[in-house]
């Protein structure tokens, strides 16, 4: 995986030695209002998913995993974002990030700078992400990057909640 680089951020490939920068980030329950996970248990637990996820594969082969630790230029981790590509060259992507970095701008700077890897690189033709409804924020960060409402027949690969709204988009 490449490293990404924006003006104010650094993504770089998400390992269980990240599990330490990021414990405190994503052990704040307030970013878990509108996810359907939990805060992790521990920085040991949190690095043993980060371990799972740096295999880069399904067990089946299928998928591809891609996942990037989010750092400011100065060094701060702020959370991550991550993207699974299919066969077909679809891909499901996600954002997470400290309640304390909200509203700044970082999480659509990260989230389009890895859909220009994953274009770039990873050759996909459509992104999708499933967002719950009630969540405004990261419904406009996805709108303001092109994004818009599908249905599950536009991704087949998308797996949907109840109360979740899907967006999607096309890549020329």
């Amino acid at each position: 995986m490449t490293r990404i680089t924006s003006p104010r951020l650094i993504l770089e490939a998400l390992r269980a030695s990240h599990a330490e920068k990021l414990w405190c980030v994503l052990a704040d329950p307030r970013i878990y209002c509108f996810l359907d996970a939990e805060p992790p248990a521990s920085q040991t637990a949190l690095a043993e998913q980060f371990l799972r996820l740096e295999t880069g594969r399904s067990a089946d082969g299928q998928e591809t995993w891609l996942n990037w630790m989010v750092q400011t230029t100065e060094r701060h981790s702020i959370g991550f974002v991550q993207a699974t590509v299919y066969a077909d060259r679809s891909a499901a992507i996600a954002f997470v990030l400290g309640a304390d970095y909200w509203g700044q701008g970082y999480g659509r700077e990260a989230t389009n700078a890895m859909l220009r890897t994953l274009v770039e690189s990873y050759l996909i033709r459509g992104a999708f992400a499933t967002v719950d409804s009630r969540n405004i924020a990261s419904q406009s960060l996805l709108l303001d990057l092109g994004f818009g409402k599908v249905t599950a027949e536009d991704f087949s690969h998308a797996e949907m909640q109840p109360g979740d709204a899907l967006l999607g988009r096309a890549f020329e």
